[in-house]
Formats: structure tokens, C-alpha cells, sequence
């Protein structure tokens, strides 16, 4: 609940921010959505021409299909690029080894064996993660909910 709580205060802080992505963004928020699809799949031996032909959608249909939630994505990086600019957030070094072990549980690796996955890409990432999360923390602390019972 808390979780859903905080992507719905994302989405409503995305939605007052004045931007739109370039094309060029756009793109390449295509790309790694398809990535990411693309390497879910192959850990249950499928691929992306597998889904397409399951789905009956082309690839560019697909990855039409991907533009509204692409752009909402980026939406909520640029909101939170935002806010970390604004509060002037920080990925310190105590904040990545916190975010560094939680994905160590999550996967269920030691720091050793996730070790050589760690480049430049994977630091970047951990560091989105990392201000996400504060960026995140701060929306919580500033919001007024009402839990109503259902």
C-alpha cells in the first residue's frame, strides 16, 4: 500500500511538471523498455518475437503500444531530477551501499556476485534509484493522506 502510495504521488507531482520529451528521448526510453521486456522474457526461455506472435502484435506495435507508459516514465525521471536539483538530494556513498545490498536481497546475490555486473550503466541506475527513493521519501513527508476505510 505504501508503495502504491508513493508512485501515486509521483504521478500527480509528474503531472504539474512542464515538460515533454523529445523524440530523440523518446526513443531511447523505447529501446530500454524493450530491453527490459526483452530480458524478462529470456528468463522464462522466450524472446520478444515469441510475445509478439502470443500477442499478434508486430514489434513496432508493440512498441507503439509502450509510447504513453515511455513517456510517463520520463515524466517521472525528469520529476524526480527535479526535486533531487531543488532539495539539492544526493547519492551519497552510505545511500548506494544501502541501495546496493537491498538488490542483493532482492535477487538473492552476495556483493561479490553482483560484483561484475557493477559498470557504469548499473552505478548510474543505483543512483536513479537512490535520489528516486528520497525524492520519494520527501513527497510522502509533504503529502496529506486520508486512509479511508473501505
Amino acid at each position: 500500500a505504501e508503495n502504491e502510495l508513493r508512485e501515486r504521488l509521483l504521478r500527480a507531482a509528474a503531472a504539474t511538471l512542464e515538460f515533454d520529451p523529445s523524440e530523440a528521448e523518446l526513443e531511447t526510453a523505447l529501446d530500454e523498455q524493450l530491453q527490459a521486456l526483452g530480458a524478462q522474457l529470456a528468463q522464462r526461455s522466450l524472446s520478444l518475437e515469441d510475445y509478439c506472435r502470443f500477442t499478434g502484435e508486430s514489434l513496432d506495435e508493440l512498441r507503439e503500444g509502450m509510447r504513453a507508459d515511455a513517456r510517463a516514465m520520463l515524466r517521472q525521471k525528469k520529476t524526480v531530477e527535479k526535486i533531487a536539483e531543488l532539495e539539492k538530494l544526493e547519492a551519497d556513498e552510505a545511500s548506494v551501499s544501502a541501495a546496493l545490498a537491498e538488490i542483493c536481497r532482492e535477487n538473492g546475490v552476495t556483493m561479490e556476485q553482483l560484483q561484475p555486473y557493477y559498470d557504469e550503466t548499473f552505478a548510474a541506475a543505483v543512483e536513479r534509484r537512490v535520489l528516486t527513493n528520497k525524492a520519494l521519501e520527501l513527497l510522502r513527508g509533504a503529502a496529506d493522506v486520508t486512509v479511508r476505510e473501505v
